[in-house]
């Protein structure tokens, strides 16, 4: 859950836990502005009290195709497309904001322009993207299966071709290139604090501290971490857009650096750089 001047009810899949219903309302009754993050899969009429009673602020789907057979391929379920569609018209029935967002993979990427057109005739906004961040609760080869490279190699470039001219400032710390920086905050499944979803630090457990210490503990984290030495004598620290998350999703810490991305950094420099040398 992310706090600022509302909640988000993320996933896994916030429609699964036993107690959604309780947790759902308890937090609308404290006057919280509530978005839920959703598969869409089991949006169904059983919501539409709730959802009248307390209404969401918005619902965000991720949307993993624009047919049947290829959340099969996606979710390994038959029927996935036609109640994530079903699930979207009830909402908007509800006049209920809803947002569609899709990663996109080899497995679906034949039907991305099926599912921006899906979205448009639905008039639902609408954005897709083909980055797909490393993990450190997961094997990265298994992700490294789906992604489209092609989609990454493209847009680590253009990002490059950017920070060229617009140098990133090393002697920033990496959480004020944050937006929820010393405002927003996660609370794990297990009861910890943090202020990032991506990562498995630092360990602030609400259920020992009142929130307020947690929240100040939290803070300094923030503020005392700092790039790796490796970074602030990079000579390619001004093109290297990178945040806490993802020093940890690359090398497991925030603290450490994986040699193997960094060497893509320089990679990818030296292609742009190639390429203005053909263009002059």
């Amino acid at each position: 859950m992310k706090g600022q001047h509302g909640y988000v009810l993320p996933g896994g899949e916030p429609l699964l836990h036993p107690d959604f219903e309780e947790i759902y309302t308890t937090l609308a009754k404290m006057g919280f502005f509530i978005t839920l993050q959703t598969n869409g899969y089991l949006i169904k009429d059983k919501y539409i009290k709730i959802f009248e009673d307390y209404p969401p602020r918005g619902i965000k789907i991720t949307l993993y195709g624009a047919s049947d057979e290829t959340y099969q391929k996606v979710c390994g379920i038959k029927d996935g497309f036609t109640k994530v569609h079903q699930g979207i018209q009830l909402l908007r029935q509800m006049k209920i904001p809803v947002h569609l967002v899709s990663t996109i993979t080899k497995q679906n990427i034949e039907e991305h322009k099926k599912m921006a057109f899906y979205a448009f005739i639905n008039q639902i906004p609408y954005a897709s993207t083909g980055g797909i961040r490393n993990s450190i609760r997961k094997e990265n080869a298994e992700l490294d299966e789906i992604r489209v490279k092609e989609n990454i190699e493209k847009s680590k470039i253009e990002e490059i071709k950017h920070f060229i001219n617009n140098p990133i400032n090393i002697e920033r710390k990496p959480c004020t290139y944050c937006k929820d920086y010393r405002l927003g905050y996660w609370i794990t499944w297990d009861g910890k604090i943090r202020f990032c979803s991506f990562l498995n630090e630092p360990d602030i457990s609400i259920k020992e501290l009142s929130f307020k210490e947690a929240w100040q503990r939290l803070v300094e984290f923030e503020d005392q971490l700092d790039w790796p030495q490796e970074c602030k004598e990079c000579d390619f620290s001004k093109v290297c857009f990178k945040c806490a998350a993802t020093l940890a999703t690359n090398s497991g810490s925030v603290h450490k650096i994986n040699k193997e991305y960094c060497k893509k950094i320089r990679d990818y420099y030296k292609r742009v750089k190639e390429e203005d040398k053909t263009n002059e």
